[in-house]
């Protein structure tokens, strides 16, 4: 949905770079498979960990084959075969980017409103077929009305704990990661999705300050800290490299609980996806962070010396 949750490429050993991208372009064709071709288009790396983290979970063991698809039709490509786990995220992704483009259509105006408002019939097709693939054990859909709603609810009233407002959305990926697990991996995935999707709120309101500000709309960051967050340069807007190194410190600190608590699938787990998910969390997640950081804080501000 975001694209934040992603993994530290360098890091990765030759066959678990090879089993992450098997496990993207696995869910790229079971989202065509399931929501419509369409769907392909808002693949993230969100939903690659997700799917990832429920088959480590879930004990299931990836399935890789050689297939060609229609975004690569000349050479084969490495590509897991159908899972629960990818089936159940190629799902879970049509019904968050619906919600996403519910909301853009409230909160948008101009030419970014008429172009979200042009993708509602498709995003509702793409949802009633998701809807129908998670069929009577379907919780998502629920988690997400309710979490985009109060967070909605949270951006009206002005709410400037940002704290309340990363939880929401954390708490929403909680109920999304674990639905339909058996009680212990679904309380550890339960840990794993809270942290990603407060690390995915606060990264994200961390990647939008600066057009935020400029434009007036609700940011959480701005909410709480006020112009204490924002450095001027000219027109040109920034994070404060104080109120940037202080989120940081912060969100790295609460990641540290979450990969911890993803020892207990690694443990015993698929080596592969072990491996992935250890990277993630661990690596490419605070990877993300940084690079936010030096998007949206001055270039002359000394990011790396605060954030160490």
């Amino acid at each position: 949905m975001f694209g934040y949750v992603k993994p530290y490429v360098p890091d990765l050993r030759v066959r678990e770079d090879e089993l992450y991208r098997a496990v993207y372009c696995g869910l790229c064709l079971e989202m065509g498979r399931t929501t419509g071709q369409l769907s392909r288009m808002s693949l993230s790396y969100d939903l690659v960990f997700l799917a990832a983290a429920r088959m480590l979970a879930s004990g299931e063991k990836p399935d890789v084959l050689r297939r060609r698809c229609a975004a690569h039709p000349v050479k084969k490509r490495q590509m897991l075969a159908h899972s629960d786990s990818l089936h159940y995220a190629a799902a879970v992704s049509a019904i968050l980017v619906g919600g996403k483009v519910d909301d853009d259509v409230i909160d948008e105006k101009g030419l970014k409103k008429l172009a979200s408002l042009s993708l509602k019939p498709a995003c509702r097709h793409m949802v009633k077929k998701a809807r129908r693939a998670l069929g009577a054990d379907d919780t998502v859909t629920a988690s997400v009305e309710d979490g985009l709603g109060t967070l909605r609810e949270y951006e009206a009233a002005g709410e400037n704990s940002i704290d309340k407002c990363a939880d929401s959305f954390g708490l929403m990926m909680a109920e999304i990661f674990s639905a339909g697990l058996e009680e212990k991996e679904a309380r550890v995935l339960y840990e794993i999705g809270r942290g990603a999707g407060r690390f995915v709120y606060v990264a994200d309101a961390m990647d939008d300050f600066p057009e935020d500000v400029k434009k007036g709309r609700f940011n959480p960051i701005y909410a709480f800290y006020g112009e204490d967050a924002v450095l001027r340069d000219g027109k040109e807007v920034f994070l404060s490299p104080e109120v940037a190194g202080e989120l940081m410190r912060a969100t790295l600190l609460e990641l540290s609980k979450t990969a911890s608590c993803a020892e207990l699938i690694c443990d015993g787990g698929d080596a592969g996806l072990s491996a992935i998910v250890r990277n993630v969390l661990y690596l490419g997640m605070p990877e993300t962070m940084k690079k936010i950081c030096k998007r949206r804080v001055h270039p002359a501000a000394d990011t790396e010396g605060k954030n160490k």
